[in-house]
């Protein structure tokens, strides 16, 4: 049982900036203040931390001096989507998604196609409609999608601001700001308490953690912040790679965190009276992916590549954990998450370094309330990026080795739907491929040294679905080109 249906594509205020000097900021655009009517934006603000259920207005985190006046908002007219919908190709039910599932993980078989992040945004707007998810979580350092948040739910800035330049290149689409407009839309009308929310699991950053750890300090405890910050000026993305790290001087600076954190939980009580306890919990989450940024720096400087794999995915796995509580806590706790294959992968290692990505964590906790959706392609031209000359272009691979990709082929359809279990069951054709181990695009946000990039997986021990299009095309990059 497989669904084929064929789809053809047819100014005035930067956000306030912290201060100190030992971090690099953002590479801020020019923006606009943006509101609904009903709405009067705070004051520019570096950091979002969520409030307590109880509490319609949110406490705002100065961490730049700005003016005593908020700044004037400008009515805009409602946002309509410009790129196209593949969700009447992809219905929910084609994927028999159990009704019990708590976490719904979307694969891209590459960071720079149009098709994979289209296909998982009308995916996850069908959940948000029918399913009752509430939180986005995507493949970026937790601290650096603030920003997002503030729009989604406040309306500070733009969806453009908010994501340019904010996060990594991999999102830095069309696409994902036409997902914030949608999200922020969503929350236009949401009751209270039923807001949509943007997350970040990664912990590959140091410096918009600690910002957003302190500029929460600097409200419940001056004088900790005070100490904290000193306490941890040298530790910065910076200085990590140009400051003669080692393990010794890593161990001392986790050292450091640890005993703020040791600091902050013998008064947790005062500190959740002066905000709220979803308050303090992000704040001492956002402090503790700065600890796991610094001890994985060692696995960098000695170019582990496996260990920084093994370490990374581990660690994204307890921080998805924490946003599946975070959202029990606002009475959700469904999740949709989205990756590159080679993390959301259920039940067989990593095709490259043979260990446990955070699927196979995850699918050992959730059990069948885990379900993964993966994605394949024949001919792909996709966005990447070339180290040499720190460029951006787009690269075309192919994938012809494949038999689930040569059915493809041989059904003549642009996009086909499978639905793992089902086939396997049912005995069909393409129910016997899914159990063959084969060739499936895998390209990552590097350029690839040749057109065939593959990565052998046995697609019914990683995916529970599997979405494979004829040809992928570049994802709208407003940056690049």
């Amino acid at each position: 049982m497989f669904t084929v249906l064929g789809c053809s594509r047819a100014d005035s205020q930067v956000l306030g900036t912290p201060s100190d000097t030992n971090d690099h900021d953002f590479n801020a655009i020019d923006s606009g203040l943006q509101s609904s009517p009903s709405q009067t934006s705070p004051l520019p603000f570096d950091v979002y931390t969520p409030t307590s259920t109880s509490s319609p207005t949110p406490e705002v985190y100065q961490t730049s001096e700005v003016s005593a006046e908020p700044e004037p908002t400008r009515v805009v007219a409602a946002w309509q989507p410009t790129l196209p919908s593949y969700a009447d190709a992809l219905p929910l039910v084609s994927f028999d998604i159990p009704d019990n599932t708590q976490i719904v993980a979307f694969g891209e078989a590459t960071h720079g196609n149009h098709e994979f992040k289209a296909f998982a945004n009308d995916i996850f707007k069908q959940l948000v409609l029918e399913r009752g998810f509430r939180a986005f979580a995507t493949e970026e350092t937790f601290g650096r999608c603030v920003q997002i948040n503030n729009y989604i739910l406040y309306g500070i800035g733009t969806a453009r601001s908010a994501v340019s330049g904010n996060i990594a290149w991999v999102h830095d689409f069309l696409e994902v700001i036409e997902l914030v407009e949608w999200m922020r839309s969503y929350n236009l009308t949401a009751e209270e308490g039923d807001e949509l929310r943007f997350y970040g699991y990664d912990m590959q950053h140091i410096d918009i953690n600690k910002r957003q750890y302190l500029a929460y300090m600097r409200i419940v405890d001056s004088a900790k912040e005070t100490r904290d910050r000193r306490a941890f000026i040298n530790i910065n993305d910076r200085r990590r790679f140009s400051d003669g790290w080692d393990d010794a001087k890593i161990a001392g600076f986790i050292d450091v965190i640890d005993l703020a954190l040791e600091e902050a939980e013998l008064r947790k009580d005062e500190y959740i009276a002066s905000s709220s306890l979803l308050e303090y919990d992000t704040a001492i989450h956002a402090l503790t992916i700065m600890r796991s940024a610094v001890e994985y720096t060692k696995f960098l400087i000695a170019n582990e590549i496996a260990n920084q794999h093994n370490y990374r995915d581990l660690h994204i796995y307890e921080n998805i954990n924490w946003i599946v509580e975070q959202e029990e806590l606002r009475g959700h706790g469904k999740v949709f998450v989205f990756a590159h294959n080679g993390h959301v992968i259920a039940d067989s290692p990593h095709p490259i370094y043979s260990i446990d990505s955070f699927g196979v964590h995850l699918r050992q906790t959730y059990g069948e309330d885990y379900f993964v959706i993966g994605t394949d392609y024949y001919e792909n031209s996709s966005w990447t990026y070339r180290s040499t000359d720190s460029s951006f272009l787009v690269v075309d691979v192919i994938n012809d080795t494949s038999p689930l990709i040569n059915a493809l082929i041989e059904s003549g359809m642009d996009i086909m739907v499978v639905n793992i279990r089902n086939e396997i069951e049912s005995g069909s054709d393409i129910g016997q491929l899914l159990s063959v181990t084969q060739g499936m695009g895998y390209l990552g946000g590097a350029v690839p040294d040749g057109s065939r990039v593959l990565r052998y997986l046995n697609p019914s021990a990683s995916f529970d679905a599997l979405i494979m299009v004829l040809q992928a095309t570049p994802a709208t990059g407003f940056r690049y080109g």
